[in-house]
């Protein structure tokens, strides 16, 4: 893959991996292309055979592809560090570049076994979920001529730096009980935070263990995982957010009590202590309060965590932001004010003090260049969890709410009570029946635009 894609004097090349599976392909199948995104592919190369794409491509007579993002997993210009890059290749580690690499691939893959014509000739699919499926929008939009759809999922098309909406769905959708006890809870902690009383503030975290942390790293600890656990957690296997989380709030009070929200404290910090030690402090063999002194909670670059973590905290400090800060003072909140919107562009200073960043995230760029909730494609499917916290970055955002477009061949689909990228999976028996209706309709849709052009 060429390192940069818009610059001839650069001869520099890099190594981007990808996996196929063609099976099921016959002639004139399309290629369904997905990009993973910000994260190594190796535990997304099973999606080839094992996934909705998969099914789609058995069903279409067609080719899926998993392609490794650069900069991630053994893409990338070198397989070291990413600490170890050059400010020069660095500058090529971009949206414009990753897009570009995902039309290259298109144009230029070959397999070993079967032999299909190059796109255009050869409809391609470009599906993904999450940045994945905003990079699969943006390259439609970018290359319209060579990419014949795309299925976009749970996808932040919209770049923002302040995405303190994040926490909304779960204050809406998540139990009134929880969310009441969680939002008193953050409210007695951060009276104490703010009214800067340094005995107050070393016995409050104390009880968490974290007696030794700044105010700022102390609020990120508190959040333990609620964004993931209702993220990820929220399926019809079951709900983790109110396994994990709620069943810590038995105490239900529907006026502010600060007997009743003293015993919700302290039992919310036995869930974020036993999260920090299964997860920050999983194998080390001191005290917790040590412990995260001594983890991530400290550090002031980011050389000591994964290269997936410190890849996309670039991808995010430079270009993105996506920062999920506390909402503004008059809204209520499920994480402490002082997970700011400064902490985050502070810290992106700090971690990337070797290489430099802007002093904000460069989003009014990828918003005008990629048209953000604004964005018209044909051949396009949305698809959203109605619960999903990244919704409100998409084109099926609730204040943005885009209707189904047939003139353009444009679909919205919104899964009821579902959250994030709930539509990547396999279908099976045991799917839900909206689940399996989601993934109908993309079949049928796909197999109309595919017919039309036949």
């Amino acid at each position: 893959m060429p390192m940069d894609h818009f610059d001839e004097t650069n001869s520099k090349k890099f190594n981007n991996r990808f996996w196929a599976n063609t099976d099921h392909y016959k002639s004139k199948g399309p290629l369904i292309l997905y990009n993973v995104g910000e994260s190594a592919a190796d535990d997304s190369a099973i999606l080839v055979i094992y996934s909705a794409m998969a099914q789609l491509a058995e069903k279409l007579n067609g080719v899926v592809v998993v392609m490794e993002h650069r900069f991630y997993g053994a893409s990338g210009p070198n397989v070291a560090s990413f600490f170890n890059h050059t400010k020069e290749d660095l500058l090529t580690f971009n949206v414009k570049q990753s897009i570009a690499d995902m039309a290259y691939l298109a144009k230029h893959i070959k397999f070993h076994n079967v032999i299909i014509p190059m796109a255009p000739q050869t409809k391609v699919i470009v599906y993904g979920c999450s940045y994945s499926g905003a990079l699969a929008a943006w390259a439609k939009d970018t290359y319209p001529d060579l990419f014949f759809a795309a299925v976009s999922s749970s996808a932040p098309v919209q770049a923002k730096m302040d995405f303190f909406e994040y926490y909304v769905p779960i204050m809406r959708f998540g139990p009134k009980h929880c969310i009441l006890a969680l939002q008193d809870v953050i409210t007695y902690i951060d009276r104490i935070l703010f009214a800067n009383s340094t005995e107050d503030i070393f016995a409050l975290k104390k009880i968490f263990s974290a007696q030794n942390l700044l105010d700022e790293s102390f609020a990120e600890l508190l959040m333990g995982n609620i964004g993931g656990s209702w993220q990820y957690g929220v399926n019809s296997s079951g709900n983790e957010f109110e396994e994990t989380v709620c069943k810590y709030f038995p105490n239900q009070n529907t006026t502010y009590d600060d007997t009743i929200v003293h015993k919700n404290l302290i039992s919310y910090a036995r869930y974020v202590n036993s999260y920090s030690a299964n997860v920050y402090c999983r194998n080390s063999a001191i005290s917790l309060d040590k412990c995260l002194v001594e983890s991530n909670f400290t550090i002031n670059d980011l050389t000591h965590v994964s290269d997936t973590t410190a890849a996309w905290t670039w991808q995010t400090c430079c270009e993105l932001g996506y920062f999920q800060a506390s909402p503004p003072p008059k809204l209520p909140t499920i994480v402490s004010r002082k997970f700011s919107l400064n902490y985050f562009t502070t810290m992106c200073q700090q971690y990337f003090k070797k290489f430099g960043v802007p002093a904000t995230p460069n989003i009014n760029s990828v918003n005008d260049k990629y048209k953000g909730w604004n964005i018209q494609l044909n051949n396009t499917i949305w698809i959203d969890g109605e619960w999903d916290s990244w919704r409100e970055l998409s084109v099926n955002a609730v204040s943005h709410k885009r209707k189904t477009d047939e003139s353009m061949k444009q679909v919205s689909i919104i899964i009821p009570k579902s959250t994030h990228c709930l539509n990547v999976g396999a279908i099976t028996e045991k799917s839900p029946q909206h689940i399996k209706d989601a993934f109908t309709q993309q079949h049928q849709t796909l197999k109309r635009w595919l017919a039309d052009e036949h």
